[in-house]
């Protein structure tokens, strides 16, 4: 097997893909900012998202947390941690 084959090569990048709306993920908090959304590491990729994504309010999170993400107007919305 090539060495230059990698997951997302294979199976394109994850934060990318087109999921329906509501659809639910997991990924894990990559740069936490209050004010300016977090990037986020989605399954199957080794670096955060240059995107960053909102969170409900009420959401507890912090770098590195894994948290439920869910499919709204096209982006995501970081719903709450995964404890």
């Amino acid at each position: 097997m090539s060495s230059d084959i990698t997951f997302e090569s294979v199976f394109g990048d994850p934060a990318e893909e087109e999921a329906p709306e509501g659809a639910l993920r997991v990924a894990t908090v990559g740069n936490y900012n209050s004010s300016s959304g977090s990037t986020l590491i989605f399954p199957g990729s080794s670096s955060a998202t240059q995107k960053r994504y909102k969170r409900l309010y009420s959401a507890s999170i912090s770098s590195g947390s894994k948290v439920l993400v869910a499919k709204v107007s096209g982006t995501y919305v970081i719903l709450d941690r995964i404890v």
